[in-house]
């Protein structure tokens, strides 16, 4: 069985603290792990923990965003300065007219101190998922534009700025509530692949399916996996579908994106009490996730990462003792796993990794995700405890906690 250590690094989380899956919040450098997180109600902080002196840093007061939906992401270039980006939650507030911070470190493998903001980009921004590119550029995917939002895509300029938002997914609904999940990763040859779901209100399903896409020039034109051109922004069809075996009235959400070291693209999933994760090699090659998870325990996907040995790594936010379709969101009852591949999905290790208090909630977790320049050797995890709170900008007060698997 694997070893964990857990580290307490904030009592002053925001309800979200360290809610959204589809960024990464964790880079390790070198001897050092930088992590970063929302402290009630929408105060970015980061914390840098250093190996050799096996110490955390003093918490580090990063910007303020808009609620505790503002959702900080790290990622690092190829000589170690980390990027950030943060804020706004799109169409809830004027905040930033609904565009990103991004910033970056002076110093490599530090987040003491940043060069100036560029505050230009994002349109009706929320949820970012941000990665570094071989050519040296940034690539972002949110959900944003006019309602019902869209699932968004910009790239850094060479010259300086961003591209125009463009977006590469949508629902043809009417006006309402959608969300994306959209995540973006990178290969080592600067291949591109964002996927995401189609959530919206519509329907009982919530999402009825998730999908992915790839780019080879660095987002100007994107094709289904199997190289068909398409016309963006995509409808959900067969063509760019993420397998999900599941009900027919399943919620399916895309959980994580992660590259292998052959630049194979893997993705996990869940809804309907199921949870897989998926490989596409010229096809879809699947692996479910319910023979591993303790049969307490909800079957789920979660955030995903494949370190540098090829170990396949999820979290899992799983309910303990609900039946499929009860209502979960923030319930007391929620635990965190940590499923571990060593033999290529096929089979899982899996580990709690919160500590369980029947009054209060373990949840919202993140997993650190390998970037080209940030590779993950061992995982590192985050996630909150405490109450899930009342709307967007409670001032409630839960614990953060960091755990390093050993």
């Amino acid at each position: 069985m694997a070893a964990y250590t857990s580290h307490l690094i904030s009592e002053a989380g925001s309800t979200r603290a360290t809610a959204y899956q589809m960024g990464n919040k964790i880079v390790t450098l070198e001897g050092r792990t930088h992590v970063v997180w929302v402290d009630a109600i929408a105060e970015i902080r980061g914390k840098t923990f250093d190996h050799s002196a096996a110490c955390w840093s003093d918490t580090f007061n990063l910007g303020t965003g808009c609620d505790n939906h503002s959702h900080p992401v790290i990622i690092a270039d190829a000589e170690g300065h980390i990027h950030l980006v943060y804020g706004p939650h799109g169409w809830w507030g004027e905040w930033n007219c609904g565009r990103f911070v991004h910033q970056i470190s002076e110093q490599p493998n530090s987040l003491e101190t940043w060069k100036s903001e560029d505050r230009n980009f994002g349109y009706n921004a929320t949820y970012a998922s941000m990665v570094h590119t071989p050519s040296g550029l940034d690539c972002i995917v949110y959900r944003g534009g006019q309602r019902p939002n869209s699932f968004m895509f910009q790239r850094q300029r060479e010259l300086g700025g961003w591209t125009d938002a463009k977006p590469l997914m949508h629902q043809e609904i009417p006006q309402q509530y959608t969300h994306w999940s959209a995540n973006i990763v990178c290969d080592s040859q600067g291949t591109l692949y964002a996927g995401g779901h189609f959530y919206n209100m519509d329907t009982d399903k919530r999402s009825p399916g998730a999908a992915a896409i790839k780019s080879t020039d660095m987002g100007d034109t994107w094709t289904a996996l199997d190289g068909s051109k398409l016309r963006t922004p995509v409808t959900r069809n067969d063509e760019i579908a993420v397998p999900h075996e599941a009900g027919p009235d399943a919620d399916i959400r895309l959980e994580g994106l992660a590259i292998d070291g052959n630049d194979g693209l893997w993705i996990s999933t869940s809804g309907g009490g199921k949870g897989y994760v998926s490989r596409w090699q010229s096809g879809w090659q699947t692996f479910d996730l319910s023979p591993f998870i303790p049969a307490n325990f909800m079957a789920s996907g979660g955030p995903l990462t494949i370190d540098a040995g090829g170990d396949i790594h999820l979290v899992a936010m799983v309910p303990v003792g609900l039946e499929i379709g009860e209502g979960w969101f923030g319930r007391d009852s929620l635990e965190v796993l940590h499923l571990h591949s060593k033999d290529s999905g096929r089979t899982f290790e899996c580990n709690q990794i919160s500590q369980t208090d029947p009054s209060m909630a373990s949840w919202i977790p993140s997993i650190s995700r390998a970037g080209i320049y940030h590779p993950v050797e061992s995982p590192v995890f985050l996630y909150t405890k405490g109450n899930k709170g009342d709307g967007c900008s409670p001032k409630d007060a839960n614990e953060v906690y960091c755990v390093f698997a050993e």
